[in-house]
């Protein structure tokens, strides 16, 4: 789903979709499984290693409906949730929303590559922080691919420091993604926004 088409509320942080309902969620799954079958050779050759092979909370888990072994509740936060303040002690190492302990702020070009327009006319600075990212509007298909990725590598960060949220990725597993579908000719920049928006748009543990 386009960020543009979204807004914050309060409470968790979690993003709202205008005029939800029956017809919006099939819009969105209609969407998901275009974004899927497009990255499909990317997310099996990721999620079929054997650290992963079981996973229900994968892209290709859920999709196809993945049963092995026993339920669990696919979970993660979204870029509305990691980005407010009061969330930061969520924030796992190495990642850092702000300077700290004579460290500066974690950013993009540290765990991903370049963004289509940054530090160019598309209006991304090449100093984009991680906490940049998830404050994006996500009024182009860039800025919301990054807040929905640097939302993604959080809850998989969460996930392989805590154990205490069932994400279906690492942080490690997520640059490694992001990296693949962005060599993909046959993946857009909105196909990698809506996948990974589908992630972190699931029930979020944290509060």
């Amino acid at each position: 789903m386009r960020e543009e088409n979204k807004q914050e509320h309060p409470g968790n942080g979690e993003d709202a979709v205008p005029g939800g309902g029956e017809a919006a969620r099939g819009a969105t799954r209609r969407q998901v499984l275009r974004s899927a079958a497009a990255a499909a050779p990317v997310l099996m050759s990721v999620t079929g290693r054997p650290a992963l092979a079981a996973a229900q909370c994968t892209v290709s888990g859920m999709l196809s409906g993945n049963l092995s072994g026993p339920h669990r509740t696919c979970e993660g936060c979204s870029p509305g949730y990691w980005k407010q303040e009061q969330h930061f002690h969520n924030w796992q190492a190495p990642y850092r929303p702000k300077a700290e302990h004579g460290q500066p702020a974690s950013r993009w070009t540290e765990y991903f590559p370049a963004l289509p327009g940054m530090g160019g006319s598309g209006g991304l600075p090449s100093d984009l922080t991680l906490l940049d990212a998830l404050r994006l509007h996500g009024n182009t298909q860039a800025e919301a691919l990054a807040r929905q990725a640097v939302a993604a590598l959080l809850n998989g960060a969460y996930q392989r420091a805590t154990g205490g949220m069932n994400f279906g990725y690492t942080d490690g597993d997520v640059i490694d993604l992001y990296r693949q579908l962005l060599d993909d000719p046959q993946v857009s920049l909105e196909d990698m926004a809506d996948l990974f928006e589908m992630l972190n748009e699931r029930h979020c543990p944290l509060g």
